[in-house]
């Protein structure tokens, strides 16, 4: 694997998980996903794959290794996102009656938004170490 390449993989993901949250942000306000938006775990997206395996060849580099935690809980996080919004809940039909349902569906709303936040730290912070891993390889002796 080339410098070159290793450059446009880390750009690419640049470009890729700051997709994941816009993608967050229209699954919370009600726009339907496509299969590909369905969460992933974080091994799983072409990075993950990347890191886990072709990227290894950066091991050594501080800044590769420091993009692992932000880029898991990014997927972590947006996993959460999209079991509240989808998890199924019951509700009797009194609870309805009495107003219990707009309760809990404020609750979940509440806690959707939390965890959009927190995906939004997650994903600049893995931003910010994407760069700092760019820098690096662009400063390397053969680069």
């Amino acid at each position: 694997m080339t410098i070159q390449d290793i450059l446009q993989t880390v750009r690419t993901a640049k470009r890729a998980h700051i997709s994941w949250v816009m993608k967050a942000d229209a699954l919370i306000h009600g726009i339907p996903l496509e299969e590909s938006q369905i969460p992933m775990d974080g091994t799983e997206c072409s990075f993950g794959k990347w890191y886990y395996g072709q990227g290894q060849c950066c091991i050594e580099l501080p800044s590769f290794k420091a993009l692992e935690k932000p880029h898991m809980e990014l997927h972590s996080t947006y996993a959460k996102i999209f079991s509240a919004i989808y998890e199924k809940s019951e509700h009797s039909l009194l609870s309805s009656m009495f107003g219990k349902k707009k309760k809990v569906d404020q609750q979940k709303l509440e806690l959707v938004r939390s965890l959009f936040t927190e995906l939004k730290v997650y994903s600049d912070d893995l931003i910010d170490k994407l760069e700092i891993l760019e820098n690096d390889i662009l400063n390397l002796p053969n680069a």
